[in-house]
């Protein structure tokens, strides 16, 4: 994995199958998981750029701690990586609803899932500041807890309060990302592959096995 990609590519032009619009929707949601990785990799190297500024208050009439341009920018960086996650985790989910699924693919949907499912209260709060300021969840329903968090940092992890009043965070770190792009190259190599001349694709990128 690069500073600024995810390192991930599909191995060949199509998915073996004899159901071809079936292979295809599979091929489009895998292509589309990676490029939100990439996008993911490229905001996260921003993000650490921004945060080796943000060491401390800046001068400037408008330009001081907690909302200094470096701090600004680390927050917006930071939910651009959520952004980017929680639209993999969307369509992995879409792809673990699709019929005919290996057994391995199935695995790794869960496994995302498992490691990402939170995103989406994370995210969930980011597209309902308005709410989470008044203290509201779904419906207008009053929070249970009185302790409200939007955009805040501690040790690497970005987090929000959720619908349910409880914390949710992530790490905006490059483990963070790495751990996913390990299960989603795991998830693509869970279906068969064929390249040019209808010959199979192997792990390690050879035609013909």
């Amino acid at each position: 994995m690069s500073e600024d990609t995810s390192g991930l590519e599909l191995p060949a032009p199509w998915i073996d199958g004899s159901d071809r619009d079936w292979a295809l929707s599979v091929r489009t949601l895998l292509d589309e998981v990676i490029s939100q990785l990439d996008e993911a990799a490229l905001v996260l190297a921003l993000y650490e750029a921004a945060a080796a500024e943000d060491v401390g208050p800046v001068q400037g009439e408008h330009d001081a701690g907690p909302f200094s341009s470096a701090r600004r920018l680390r927050f917006l960086y930071a939910k651009s990586f959520v952004y980017s996650l929680d639209v993999a985790g969307q369509l992995v989910r879409v792809l673990a609803g699709l019929t005919s699924l290996p057994e391995e693919a199935r695995s790794c949907c869960a496994r995302f899932q498992s490691a990402y499912g939170a995103l989406r209260d994370l995210r969930n709060t980011l597209q309902h500041v308005d709410d989470r300021l008044r203290g509201l969840g779904p419906h207008g329903r009053p929070l249970p807890s009185p302790l409200i968090v939007l955009n805040g940092f501690r040790d690497g992890a970005f987090g929000a309060t959720n619908a349910d009043g409880a914390l949710v965070e992530i790490e905006v770190l490059r483990s963070t990302l790495k751990a996913a792009c390990t299960i989603v190259e795991d998830l693509v190599w869970s279906f068969d592959w064929i390249g040019p001349g209808n010959l199979p694709v192997t792990r390690k990128g050879c035609y013909g096995g």
